[in-house]
């Protein structure tokens, strides 16, 4: 459960380390309010100590605002705690009802014991410097930010160093938010400096963490959705969501810059977890601690359990709130969804117990003749025809369909679904998307008839679609193909086959690749591929059930096999520097959810360029809705547009010049 008080709130929070103990500082106001927004104005910072991080031992407070009159007489808010020369030091945050809480200033508190505190005669030591940071101006703010201090030394100099988030009075207002830094040799008087990291990112940012990870420095700061500037939520990488953000930089005064996602996400039926900080459990061994804020039940107002926290190659980190991995949830989804849902469960139970080969028939049968039903047919001007290659063992075939235009054509090898055991280039919904694809990218499309598993195990699907990839550009000139703007693409287990594709032609040199297209994508099936927390969160009722997950991974794998080879779950390829430009969709309510979007912010980090869009009201599979439902129309328009882009470059270009 972390650190929760029966009668008061918990947020904010810093730690300082005494021996064994790890003494918390934090942020708290009575529950008693009944309005979790009142908390602000009512803040004091409470104290508990521990040895584990889970069982706490609460101390008496260690700041309160002052007397009537002071400069914090209203509120105190975030600090830190540093030791120096023998002696406790806290830089704090403080508001006063001289400037009716509008203007924040840093305090400092000293302390022999970490317990009982003494404010500093100096008070306020640090303010905004009008130089670089934006003092009050209701036009542009509501308030004036200089707040959450938190401080540090370097081997480099003799200096103790805090940085404070603030803003910067250039620019837009919506993207003003900056890391400030000072410097000191007595935590008294202070000179202040230029911020360490650009605006442009976010209206504003809070509670900043240096730490030292993977040979660089890391700046952990929080920030809330809607403090996205316009500017980074059009970046499509970029993840917009409240949460604890990394900000990377070559030394411990940055330059930094901003990742594109939260290292933690706030999740349907969870609460928000924000104001993260990394704490040494062990040396070298690190655990991520944060509050969890506003939920489905409300503000929680506690402290997190210690949560494991994975160093990613690319000085990148993974978090994973265990707690939430627990956590199924329910949510509502769109009728039209629902009925697919119901309707393929009832042809699961009917067919259920059918022997493999004669169930696949079954399935395909009913897949087909409901997907006629809902109005998907092939696309009006697009001929296709199969061509048979020669593969170790047997042979596959490829369908290619070819949009009625002048060719040479621009290639996208689609990749179909069904969990590795099912699926065919024959479904319906297979030619009805390759052939749509092909018309309204204005690309040939092929499609591989890779052989499925149990019958053949990995890595046997992987390799018929890169042997596919190979014949297609070694036929290109005969079949009328580009070899110079060629993707790869697929959805779920398609997915994984893409991302795979994509990593072989790397590997191999093989054809170059210009992007790859991963819808809902499988891309972690080993034994962690269970953990991530929209596995338990939708692991039934939502199109793909974790149990089913767990059974095709099985079926795929085999007795013995490594679900840890990166040709199996590319997630967890050590190097993944040098592969295509990657557009990845997931769906809000997926079990693979969670892993596809790490997937992303991992090639993002390897220096590929990374569009990645959740698909809000989605579920696995339920974009073959398209000609029934709005949002899945949108899907598809998506995919489309995507392709237009890498594999039409010119056209593009030619927009970006005005040129029509």
């Amino acid at each position: 459960m972390g650190l929760r008080l029966d009668d008061k709130w918990v947020w904010d929070f810093w730690f300082a380390r005494a021996g064994e103990e790890h003494h918390v500082f934090y942020l708290q106001a009575p529950r008693a309010l009944g309005d979790p927004d009142l908390r602000h104005r009512h803040a004091t910072v409470g104290h508990a100590v521990s040895t584990d991080l889970t069982h706490w031992r609460v101390l008496p407070d260690a700041l309160h605002p002052g007397e009537p009159g002071a400069w914090d007489d209203v509120a105190i808010w975030t600090g830190s705690v540093l030791a120096h020369e023998g002696r406790w030091y806290m830089l704090y945050t403080g508001t006063g009802n001289a400037d009716e809480g509008l203007v924040q200033r840093i305090g400092l508190a000293v302390s022999d014991d970490l317990v009982s505190w003494s404010k500093h005669p100096a008070n306020p030591v640090i303010e905004a410097d009008a130089r670089w940071y934006e003092t009050l101006d209701r036009s542009r703010w509501r308030d004036q930010s200089w707040r959450d201090p938190w401080l540090f030394t370097t081997a480099q100099d003799d200096y103790v160093h805090v940085y404070i988030t603030a803003r910067t009075p250039a620019g837009e207002p919506d993207g003003a938010g900056v890391v400030a830094h000072a410097r000191s040799r007595d935590l008294v008087s202070w000179e202040v400096g230029p911020p360490v990291t650009d605006g442009g990112e976010f209206a504003q940012v809070e509670v900043p963490q240096l730490v030292a990870l993977n040979g660089g420095y890391s700046l952990l700061i929080s920030c809330l959705e809607e403090d996205h500037s316009r500017r980074r939520r059009a970046r499509p990488e970029v993840i917009p969501r409240s949460g604890t953000y990394i900000f990377s930089g070559p030394s411990e005064f940055g330059p930094f810059s901003a990742g594109p996602g939260p290292l933690v996400l706030d999740d349907h039926g969870t609460q928000t977890l924000y104001a993260g900080k990394l704490v040494e459990v062990a040396p070298g061994e690190l655990r991520f601690m944060a509050f969890r804020g506003d939920g489905a039940e409300g503000f929680a107002g506690e402290l997190t359990d210690p949560l494991p926290v994975s160093l990613l190659p690319e000085h990148g980190l993974a978090v994973q709130d265990a707690q939430r991995s627990r956590a199924p949830v329910k949510v509502e989804i769109a009728p039209e969804i629902r009925d697919l849902i119901e309707w393929g469960t009832q042809v699961s139970e009917r067919y259920g117990e059918l022997p493999l080969e004669r169930l696949r028939v079954e399935l395909a049968r009913e897949h087909d003749q409901e997907m006629r039903r809902l109005g998907m047919r092939l696309e009006a001007g697009v001929s296709f025809a199969d061509h048979t290659l020669a593969v170790p063992g047997g042979e596959i075939r490829v369908r290619l369909f070819v949009p009625d235009s002048q060719g040479p054509h621009p290639l996208f090898l689609h990749l179909h679904g069904g969990g590795f055991v099912f699926g065919s280039i024959d479904s319906v919904v297979n030619d009805a998307k390759c052939s749509r694809i092909a018309r309204r990218a204005r690309c040939a499309v092929a499609t591989v008839d890779y052989r499925l598993a149990p019958e053949a195990r990995f890595p046997t699907a992987a390799e018929d679609c890169y042997a596919a990839l190979e014949f297609l550009a070694s036929e290109a000139p005969r079949l009328g193909l580009d070899v110079a703007r060629m993707a790869v693409g697929g959805e779920s287990a398609g997915g994984n086959l893409a991302a795979v594709v994509a990593m072989m032609a790397r590997d191999r040199r093989g054809p170059k690749l210009v992007a790859q297209l991963l819808e809902v994508p499988v891309t972690d099936i080993s034994s962690s591929g269970a953990d991530y927390p929209s596995v338990a969160q939708f692991a039934a009722g939502y199109g793909l059930d974790a149990t089913d997950m767990d059974t095709y991974s099985e079926q795929y794998l085999g007795a013995g096999g490594d679900g840890g080879d990166p040709y199996a779950s590319p997630l967890l390829a050590q190097d993944l520097s040098g592969l295509p430009a990657a557009h990845v969709l997931t769906a809000e309510f997926d079990v693979l959810r969670d892993s596809g979007e790490l997937y992303a912010r991992r090639l993002l980090a390897a220096g590929v360029s990374v569009s990645a869009t959740r698909m809000l009201g989605h579920t696995h599979g339920s974009a073959v809705l398209w000609p029934v439902w709005e949002p899945a129309e949108r899907w598809m328009r998506t995919v489309e547009g995507a392709l237009r882009t890498v594999l039409h470059p010119h056209e593009r270009t030619r927009r970006e010049h005005g040129i029509a």
